[in-house]
């Protein structure tokens, strides 16, 4: 029997779920704070994964599909000067209970392997 329409099979979905480039977890927290307010004190989150294409986090409130953020983070080697980064949130998985949401972000420059490396 055929799905309605406008509903992908699942075989689509697992294939929408594959990723440009492999994720590494990453532990930490950033700042994040809407990319056009850049003097917004931003809230913290704690960092999931990072790659080249995306971050993914966890927030203490909801944030929108859609919005274009600004991501302050330190580098692994904790002399060096944090780094700005922009991002757009992808998608969102947010918990009513606790407020708490997780976020996916495609970065709106890929970042480089040597990039990606700081944060690693």
């Amino acid at each position: 029997m055929p799905l309605p329409a406008g509903k992908p099979a699942a075989a689509d979905l697992v294939a929408a779920d594959r990723r440009s480039h492999p994720r590494m977890r990453v532990s930490g927290t950033a700042i994040v704070r809407p990319a056009d307010h850049p003097k917004d004190p931003g809230i913290m989150v704690a960092l999931e994964d990072i790659s080249e294409g995306g971050i993914s986090f966890c927030a203490p409130a909801q944030i929108r599909n859609g919005t274009r953020i600004s991501l302050e983070m330190q580098p692994r080697d904790a002399s060096a000067w944090s780094v700005r980064l922009e991002a757009e949130i992808r998608w969102v998985a947010s918990n009513l209970q606790t407020g708490q949401s997780r976020c996916g972000c495609a970065w709106t420059r890929p970042m480089t392997s040597a990039e990606l490396k700081k944060f690693c």
